[in-house]
Protein backbone atom coordinates (compact mmCIF):
# COMPACT_ATOMS: atom_id res chain seq x y z
CA UNK A 1 0.00 0.00 0.00
CA UNK A 2 1.28 3.37 -0.82
CA UNK A 3 -0.49 6.83 -1.22
CA UNK A 4 -1.11 8.00 -4.81
CA UNK A 5 -2.98 11.04 -4.91
CA UNK A 6 -5.21 14.00 -3.09
CA UNK A 7 -7.79 16.01 -4.05
CA UNK A 8 -8.64 19.02 -1.57
CA UNK A 9 -11.68 21.04 -2.24
CA UNK A 10 -12.90 23.86 0.46
CA UNK A 11 -10.37 22.32 2.99
CA UNK A 12 -7.50 24.43 5.06
CA UNK A 13 -6.14 27.31 3.00
CA UNK A 14 -6.94 24.92 -0.32
CA UNK A 15 -10.16 26.27 -2.55
CA UNK A 16 -9.66 23.10 -5.45
CA UNK A 17 -6.40 21.32 -5.22
CA UNK A 18 -4.79 18.00 -6.24
CA UNK A 19 -1.62 16.41 -6.03
CA UNK A 20 0.37 13.37 -7.24
CA UNK A 21 2.58 11.18 -5.07
CA UNK A 22 5.23 9.87 -7.56
CA UNK A 23 6.75 6.39 -6.72
CA UNK A 24 10.54 6.38 -5.41
CA UNK A 25 13.18 6.03 -8.27
CA UNK A 26 15.07 4.08 -6.18
CA UNK A 27 14.51 0.76 -4.59
CA UNK A 28 17.70 0.99 -1.91
CA UNK A 29 15.97 4.19 -0.22
CA UNK A 30 12.40 5.00 0.99
CA UNK A 31 10.36 6.99 -0.92
CA UNK A 32 10.21 10.56 0.60
CA UNK A 33 7.97 13.02 -0.01
CA UNK A 34 8.83 17.15 1.48
CA UNK A 35 6.36 19.66 2.23
CA UNK A 36 7.23 23.00 2.63
CA UNK A 37 6.49 26.53 2.12
CA UNK A 38 5.18 29.70 4.30
CA UNK A 39 2.83 29.67 7.37
CA UNK A 40 -0.43 28.83 6.30
CA UNK A 41 0.75 27.02 2.84
CA UNK A 42 -1.36 23.97 3.74
CA UNK A 43 1.52 21.56 4.72
CA UNK A 44 -0.20 20.40 7.88
CA UNK A 45 -3.14 19.96 6.53
CA UNK A 46 -1.77 17.71 3.49
CA UNK A 47 0.07 16.32 6.00
CA UNK A 48 -2.70 15.24 8.46
CA UNK A 49 -5.57 14.93 6.43
CA UNK A 50 -3.76 12.19 4.66
CA UNK A 51 -3.13 10.39 7.69
CA UNK A 52 -6.78 10.55 9.16
CA UNK A 53 -7.73 7.73 6.23
CA UNK A 54 -5.53 5.29 7.75
CA UNK A 55 -6.72 6.08 11.90
CA UNK A 56 -8.93 3.61 13.95
CA UNK A 57 -11.61 4.26 15.83
CA UNK A 58 -9.31 5.13 18.46
CA UNK A 59 -6.50 7.20 17.17
CA UNK A 60 -8.81 8.92 15.07
CA UNK A 61 -10.50 11.20 18.04
CA UNK A 62 -10.55 14.93 17.53
CA UNK A 63 -7.31 14.34 20.33
CA UNK A 64 -5.44 12.39 17.96
CA UNK A 65 -5.86 13.80 14.64
CA UNK A 66 -8.06 17.76 15.36
CA UNK A 67 -8.92 18.22 11.33
CA UNK A 68 -12.28 18.82 11.79
CA UNK A 69 -11.87 22.56 11.93
CA UNK A 70 -9.85 22.40 8.95
CA UNK A 71 -13.27 21.82 6.63
CA UNK A 72 -14.76 25.46 5.99
CA UNK A 73 -17.83 27.09 7.71
CA UNK A 74 -19.02 29.08 5.64
CA UNK A 75 -22.31 27.00 5.09
CA UNK A 76 -21.16 25.83 1.44
CA UNK A 77 -21.46 22.38 0.55
CA UNK A 78 -18.89 20.28 -0.94
CA UNK A 79 -16.09 20.79 1.33
CA UNK A 80 -14.06 16.82 1.22
CA UNK A 81 -10.62 15.22 0.51
CA UNK A 82 -10.16 12.19 -1.32
CA UNK A 83 -7.31 10.27 -1.00
CA UNK A 84 -6.53 7.27 -3.45
CA UNK A 85 -3.60 4.38 -3.23
CA UNK A 86 -2.47 2.05 -6.28
CA UNK A 87 -4.49 -0.49 -4.44
CA UNK A 88 -7.63 2.15 -5.16
CA UNK A 89 -10.61 1.28 -6.99
CA UNK A 90 -11.64 4.69 -6.08
CA UNK A 91 -11.00 6.91 -3.94
CA UNK A 92 -11.86 7.12 -0.26
CA UNK A 93 -13.50 10.54 1.03
CA UNK A 94 -13.19 12.69 4.22
CA UNK A 95 -16.18 14.78 4.22
CA UNK A 96 -17.92 17.01 6.87
CA UNK A 97 -21.57 15.68 8.83
CA UNK A 98 -23.40 18.38 7.14
CA UNK A 99 -22.90 21.79 6.00
CA UNK A 100 -25.83 23.48 8.19
CA UNK A 101 -23.57 22.14 11.39
CA UNK A 102 -20.18 24.39 12.75
CA UNK A 103 -18.17 21.20 10.90
CA UNK A 104 -16.67 19.87 14.03
CA UNK A 105 -17.19 16.15 13.65
CA UNK A 106 -15.52 14.58 9.78
CA UNK A 107 -16.48 10.95 8.59
CA UNK A 108 -14.38 8.68 6.27
CA UNK A 109 -16.61 7.12 3.86
CA UNK A 110 -16.15 4.22 1.41
CA UNK A 111 -17.52 2.94 -1.34
CA UNK A 112 -16.84 -0.56 -0.51
CA UNK A 113 -15.32 -2.80 1.93
CA UNK A 114 -12.14 -3.75 0.07
CA UNK A 115 -11.12 -0.08 0.14
CA UNK A 116 -7.28 -0.19 1.55
CA UNK A 117 -7.84 2.00 3.86
CA UNK A 118 -11.16 0.50 5.49
CA UNK A 119 -9.37 -2.46 5.55
CA UNK A 120 -6.81 -1.16 7.33
CA UNK A 121 -8.83 0.93 9.92
CA UNK A 122 -10.77 -2.35 10.66
CA UNK A 123 -7.39 -4.80 11.10
CA UNK A 124 -5.54 -2.04 12.97
CA UNK A 125 -8.45 -0.61 15.31
CA UNK A 126 -9.17 -4.30 16.27
CA UNK A 127 -5.17 -5.70 16.80
CA UNK A 128 -3.81 -6.74 19.77
CA UNK A 129 -0.73 -8.03 20.16
CA UNK A 130 -1.70 -11.50 21.56
CA UNK A 131 -3.38 -11.98 18.13
CA UNK A 132 -1.23 -14.53 16.76
CA UNK A 133 -3.53 -14.92 13.62
CA UNK A 134 -3.20 -11.34 12.32
CA UNK A 135 -0.54 -9.96 10.64
CA UNK A 136 0.57 -6.57 9.21
CA UNK A 137 2.07 -6.33 5.99
CA UNK A 138 2.25 -2.69 6.05
CA UNK A 139 1.84 -0.29 8.88
CA UNK A 140 1.03 3.56 9.22
CA UNK A 141 2.61 5.91 12.16
CA UNK A 142 2.24 9.80 12.66
CA UNK A 143 4.00 12.27 14.58
CA UNK A 144 5.34 15.72 14.91
CA UNK A 145 8.49 17.34 16.00
CA UNK A 146 7.00 19.48 18.84
CA UNK A 147 6.60 16.11 20.70
CA UNK A 148 7.88 15.73 24.15
CA UNK A 149 9.03 12.95 26.33
CA UNK A 150 6.26 10.90 27.88
CA UNK A 151 6.46 9.32 31.73
CA UNK A 152 2.71 8.38 32.20
CA UNK A 153 3.94 5.08 34.09
CA UNK A 154 0.63 3.90 34.13
CA UNK A 155 -0.63 0.33 34.81
CA UNK A 156 2.67 -2.53 34.28
CA UNK A 157 4.01 -2.64 30.81
CA UNK A 158 5.38 -6.48 31.02
CA UNK A 159 1.75 -8.61 31.18
CA UNK A 160 1.09 -10.48 28.48
CA UNK A 161 4.62 -11.34 27.30
CA UNK A 162 4.17 -13.41 24.02
CA UNK A 163 7.34 -13.65 21.84
CA UNK A 164 6.39 -12.37 18.36
CA UNK A 165 7.26 -15.02 15.60
CA UNK A 166 8.17 -12.74 13.22
CA UNK A 167 10.77 -10.66 14.98
CA UNK A 168 11.62 -12.66 17.87
CA UNK A 169 10.76 -9.69 19.69
CA UNK A 170 8.15 -9.59 22.81
CA UNK A 171 4.60 -8.44 22.50
CA UNK A 172 4.64 -6.93 25.95
CA UNK A 173 3.42 -3.33 27.01
CA UNK A 174 0.05 -5.20 27.14
CA UNK A 175 -3.44 -5.19 29.67
CA UNK A 176 -3.71 -8.89 30.97
CA UNK A 177 -3.81 -11.51 28.35
CA UNK A 178 -5.61 -9.24 25.98
CA UNK A 179 -2.37 -7.69 25.07
CA UNK A 180 -2.17 -4.46 23.82
CA UNK A 181 -2.63 -2.50 20.60
CA UNK A 182 0.48 -1.00 19.28
CA UNK A 183 -1.38 0.68 16.15
CA UNK A 184 -3.76 2.56 18.49
CA UNK A 185 -3.09 6.37 19.16
CA UNK A 186 0.03 5.34 16.40
CA UNK A 187 -0.90 8.31 14.40
CA UNK A 188 -0.69 10.73 16.82
CA UNK A 189 1.03 14.31 16.40
CA UNK A 190 0.70 16.25 19.47
CA UNK A 191 1.21 13.21 21.47
CA UNK A 192 -1.49 14.13 23.90
CA UNK A 193 -3.23 10.68 24.48
CA UNK A 194 -2.10 9.20 27.93
CA UNK A 195 -0.07 6.12 27.19
CA UNK A 196 0.33 2.99 29.19
CA UNK A 197 3.92 2.45 28.09
CA UNK A 198 6.77 4.71 27.17
CA UNK A 199 10.41 4.93 25.76
CA UNK A 200 11.75 4.31 28.91
CA UNK A 201 9.69 1.06 29.40
CA UNK A 202 10.58 0.04 26.30
CA UNK A 203 14.48 -0.47 26.88
CA UNK A 204 13.76 -1.73 30.23
CA UNK A 205 11.37 -4.56 28.97
CA UNK A 206 14.29 -4.99 25.80
CA UNK A 207 16.72 -5.33 28.65
CA UNK A 208 14.95 -8.34 30.33
CA UNK A 209 14.01 -10.59 27.34
CA UNK A 210 17.78 -10.18 26.51
CA UNK A 211 18.83 -11.28 30.14
CA UNK A 212 16.06 -13.75 30.14
CA UNK A 213 17.43 -15.79 26.87
CA UNK A 214 20.58 -15.35 28.31
CA UNK A 215 19.74 -16.88 31.36
CA UNK A 216 18.20 -19.69 29.05
CA UNK A 217 21.53 -20.23 26.82
CA UNK A 218 19.52 -18.71 23.85
CA UNK A 219 21.99 -17.02 22.24
CA UNK A 220 20.28 -15.85 18.83
CA UNK A 221 17.18 -14.88 21.02
CA UNK A 222 19.34 -12.35 22.95
CA UNK A 223 20.85 -11.09 19.85
CA UNK A 224 17.54 -10.67 18.81
CA UNK A 225 16.39 -8.47 21.12
CA UNK A 226 18.92 -6.51 21.73
CA UNK A 227 19.09 -5.69 17.63
CA UNK A 228 16.86 -2.95 17.14
CA UNK A 229 17.61 -1.35 20.29
CA UNK A 230 21.72 -1.27 19.53
CA UNK A 231 20.74 0.39 15.99
CA UNK A 232 18.59 2.79 17.64
CA UNK A 233 21.29 3.80 19.38
CA UNK A 234 23.78 3.87 16.85
CA UNK A 235 20.81 6.05 14.60
CA UNK A 236 20.97 8.83 17.45
CA UNK A 237 24.76 8.98 17.46
CA UNK A 238 24.92 9.26 13.57
CA UNK A 239 22.27 12.09 13.79
CA UNK A 240 23.87 13.74 16.85
CA UNK A 241 27.78 13.40 16.71
CA UNK A 242 27.58 12.02 20.35
CA UNK A 243 27.91 8.67 22.04
CA UNK A 244 24.36 7.75 23.20
CA UNK A 245 23.64 4.69 25.30
CA UNK A 246 20.91 3.47 27.32
CA UNK A 247 21.30 1.89 29.85
CA UNK A 248 19.30 0.03 33.09
CA UNK A 249 19.87 0.39 36.83
CA UNK A 250 18.36 -2.57 38.19
CA UNK A 251 18.59 -1.64 41.83
CA UNK A 252 16.70 1.26 41.12
CA UNK A 253 13.76 -0.29 40.47
CA UNK A 254 14.86 -1.16 36.35
CA UNK A 255 15.33 2.59 36.29
CA UNK A 256 16.43 3.76 32.54
CA UNK A 257 18.82 6.43 32.37
CA UNK A 258 20.91 7.42 28.98
CA UNK A 259 24.92 7.41 28.79
CA UNK A 260 25.61 10.67 27.02
CA UNK A 261 29.27 10.78 25.95
CA UNK A 262 29.84 8.23 28.95
CA UNK A 263 27.93 10.51 31.87
CA UNK A 264 24.54 8.77 32.92
CA UNK A 265 21.78 11.39 32.67
CA UNK A 266 18.16 11.46 33.29
CA UNK A 267 15.87 11.57 30.04
CA UNK A 268 14.50 14.78 31.37
CA UNK A 269 17.68 16.81 31.32
CA UNK A 270 18.70 15.75 27.63
CA UNK A 271 18.81 18.59 25.31
CA UNK A 272 15.30 19.02 23.57
CA UNK A 273 16.22 18.16 20.26
CA UNK A 274 17.34 15.08 21.13
CA UNK A 275 14.27 14.50 23.57
CA UNK A 276 11.90 15.06 20.50
CA UNK A 277 13.79 12.55 18.58
CA UNK A 278 13.68 9.99 21.62
CA UNK A 279 10.18 11.16 21.72
CA UNK A 280 8.72 9.91 18.18
CA UNK A 281 11.22 7.71 16.49
CA UNK A 282 11.99 5.79 19.95
CA UNK A 283 7.70 5.22 19.80
CA UNK A 284 7.91 4.28 16.43
CA UNK A 285 10.56 1.40 17.00
CA UNK A 286 9.02 0.89 19.74
CA UNK A 287 5.60 0.16 17.96
CA UNK A 288 6.95 -2.00 14.49
CA UNK A 289 9.27 -4.05 17.56
CA UNK A 290 5.40 -5.29 18.77
CA UNK A 291 3.62 -5.75 15.77
CA UNK A 292 3.40 -9.13 14.26
CA UNK A 293 4.58 -9.16 10.52
CA UNK A 294 3.65 -10.42 7.32
CA UNK A 295 7.35 -11.04 6.55
CA UNK A 296 9.82 -12.43 8.77
CA UNK A 297 12.58 -9.50 8.50
CA UNK A 298 13.75 -6.82 10.54
CA UNK A 299 11.49 -4.06 11.40
CA UNK A 300 12.96 -1.61 9.61
CA UNK A 301 12.77 -3.69 6.24
CA UNK A 302 9.30 -3.40 6.93
CA UNK A 303 7.06 -1.64 4.78
CA UNK A 304 5.44 1.68 6.45
CA UNK A 305 4.22 5.15 5.91
CA UNK A 306 5.31 8.02 8.23
CA UNK A 307 4.29 11.01 8.43
CA UNK A 308 6.11 13.47 10.57
CA UNK A 309 4.81 17.50 10.74
CA UNK A 310 7.67 20.22 11.28
CA UNK A 311 10.57 17.34 11.45
CA UNK A 312 13.34 20.15 12.32
CA UNK A 313 11.71 21.69 15.04
CA UNK A 314 14.21 21.93 18.09
CA UNK A 315 17.10 20.60 16.25
CA UNK A 316 20.50 22.40 15.01
CA UNK A 317 21.03 22.69 11.74
CA UNK A 318 23.53 20.39 11.77
CA UNK A 319 20.96 17.59 12.77
CA UNK A 320 18.23 18.79 10.09
CA UNK A 321 21.06 17.77 7.41
CA UNK A 322 21.44 14.39 8.77
CA UNK A 323 18.06 13.17 10.63
CA UNK A 324 16.27 12.73 6.61
CA UNK A 325 18.76 10.88 5.34
CA UNK A 326 19.26 8.56 8.25
CA UNK A 327 15.51 7.82 8.25
CA UNK A 328 15.39 7.21 4.01
CA UNK A 329 18.34 4.83 4.39
CA UNK A 330 17.04 3.24 7.83
CA UNK A 331 13.65 1.99 6.20
CA UNK A 332 13.86 1.60 2.67
CA UNK A 333 10.67 -0.02 1.92
CA UNK A 334 8.58 3.33 3.41
CA UNK A 335 6.92 5.87 2.00
CA UNK A 336 7.75 9.24 3.65
CA UNK A 337 5.73 12.47 4.50
CA UNK A 338 7.26 15.00 6.18
CA UNK A 339 6.50 18.78 6.47
CA UNK A 340 9.58 21.55 7.11
CA UNK A 341 10.68 25.16 7.22
CA UNK A 342 14.43 24.18 7.20
CA UNK A 343 15.99 24.58 3.68
CA UNK A 344 18.67 22.24 5.54
CA UNK A 345 16.24 19.86 5.49
CA UNK A 346 14.67 20.25 1.89
CA UNK A 347 18.45 20.02 0.75
CA UNK A 348 19.59 16.85 2.16
CA UNK A 349 18.18 14.06 1.07
CA UNK A 350 18.47 12.33 -2.20
CA UNK A 351 15.83 11.42 -5.03
CA UNK A 352 13.18 12.86 -2.12
CA UNK A 353 9.89 14.58 -4.05
CA UNK A 354 9.75 18.02 -2.65
CA UNK A 355 6.46 19.98 -2.89
CA UNK A 356 7.22 23.49 -3.08
CA UNK A 357 3.07 25.20 -1.58
CA UNK A 358 2.77 28.85 -1.98
CA UNK A 359 -0.27 31.69 -0.89
CA UNK A 360 -1.94 33.24 -4.19
CA UNK A 361 -2.66 36.82 -4.11
CA UNK A 362 -6.85 35.61 -3.64
CA UNK A 363 -5.44 34.03 -0.32
CA UNK A 364 -5.67 30.26 -1.12
CA UNK A 365 -2.68 27.70 -1.05
CA UNK A 366 -1.26 26.19 -4.59
CA UNK A 367 1.20 23.91 -5.66
CA UNK A 368 4.66 26.27 -7.13
CA UNK A 369 6.53 23.33 -7.61
CA UNK A 370 7.54 20.05 -7.06
CA UNK A 371 11.01 19.61 -7.67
Amino acid sequence: MRLAKATFKKVGPFKDFSVEFKKNKRKDLAEVHILTGPNGSGKSTIIKTLAYFFGNSSSRNMEAIDIGGLFWTSGEKGSFVEAAGDMSKSPSVITTSGYDMDFGAVATSHLDSSDPFHVYQKKSGHYRSSDKETRFDYAVFGYSGKRALKHPHFGSPYQDMSVSESSGSTSGYGHGNGGWNPLVSAIDFEGRISRDFSVEEWVEDTYSRAAIAGQRGDKERKKIALTTLKKFEKILCDITGRSIKFSVDVELYKRTVVELDGTEVEFDVLPDGLKSILSWFGDLLMRMDSIRWEKKQSIFDQPIILFVDEIDIHLHPSWQKKILPIIQKTFVNAQIFVSTHSPFVVASVEDAYVYDLNIGKDGYAFLENVL
